[in-house]
């Protein structure tokens, strides 16, 4: 019996949690952050699954991830499968358990749009399509952690319950997020402006010195206003925890144009990530230091593109 499924909390890792609990039925599903796998801040026993999250220290009965930040190679252990090659982590599962659990393949067009979201891999025309995962993926995350988590699993519960995604994207819940967040977006898009610069096909937008509270955006967003930019950092301050939060994306309306592996690139500051998206927390009194050195990688690493 499989006590718990631990996944992240994104759209792989809703899609993760959906297809485990299909499978294996597990008695808790338990969302949380990479960061909390990697401190071993969660109890962990041999009945339970990790799903999107980094290979935990400790073994479980399996755990399964596609983040490349150590390793370019597949890896597969007695009790873990890691495989930066996959386009999502749910990509990962599906292809594990699709002959022995044929029941999972109803959630084929939920792991296809996994694989679209969770890489960046999108046309703008698909970005802006008004499908039911690309409006559940943008209801995932708000300003309040906990409750993000009661939704997802209250996501995973209807899906679970409904088989139908379309029908899940059409509750209540789900359009008052929804709602809220298209509302959020145009505010921060109007916010901002004035701490967005592009240097050298780099776009950096450096929210520390932004005294107001800024709503949820949608970084994506960042290359319909600069089109010809390659790759965008974001910079935002912790101050509870003292950190600075730096992530980074390459343009996914222009795949290619970047040449640099930006989930290799958080790694060298305690992070990590995929190819084309990756994020690191530095402490506040380094920040500086160690932004200067990662724009400086990143323009000398596309300086032949």
């Amino acid at each position: 019996m499989i006590q718990k499924v631990i996944c992240h909390s994104d759209f792989d890792g809703l899609t993760c949690a959906v297809l485990l609990s299909e499978i294996f039925k597990p008695e808790h599903v338990l969302i949380t952050e990479p960061k909390q796998i990697r401190d071993g801040n969660i109890e962990l026993t041999k009945d339970d699954i990790v799903a999107d999250l980094p290979i935990p220290a400790k073994e479980v009965y399996m755990a399964f991830d596609h983040h490349s930040g150590t390793t370019k190679t597949i890896i597969r252990g007695d009790w873990f499968i890691l495989d930066p090659k996959a386009p999502s982590c749910a990509r990962v599962i599906y292809d594990e358990y699709e002959k022995t659990y044929p029941a999972i393949r109803k959630w084929e067009q939920m792991v296809y749009w996994a694989d679209k979201i969770d890489s960046a891999n999108m046309s703008m025309a698909e970005y802006e399509k008004d499908t039911p995962y690309n409006k559940i993926s943008i209801t995932l995350s708000s300003f309040d952690k906990e409750l993000d988590k009661f939704y997802i699993k209250y996501l995973i519960d209807k899906i679970l319950e409904y088989k139908d995604i379309e029908k899940v994207s059409k509750l209540d819940w789900v359009n008052g997020r929804y709602k809220y967040r298209q509302y959020s977006a145009k505010r921060w898009r109007e916010m901002i402006k004035g701490y967005v610069k592009e240097e050298d096909g780099i776009i950096i937008m450096d929210l520390r010195e932004l005294k107001e509270f800024i709503p949820k955006g949608n970084y994506w967003e960042l290359y319909k206003m600069h089109p010809n930019a390659s790759i965008s950092i974001k910079i935002a301050n912790n101050n509870v925890k003292g950190e600075t939060l730096i992530s980074m994306s390459e343009n996914m309306f222009h795949k290619g144009r970047n040449k640099v592996h930006l989930g290799e690139l958080a790694a060298k500051y305690q992070g990590g990530g995929h190819f084309g998206a990756s994020g690191c927390s530095v402490d506040q009194n380094k920040a500086d230091h160690t932004i200067k050195h990662i724009v400086k990688e990143l323009k000398d690493g596309n300086k032949n593109r």
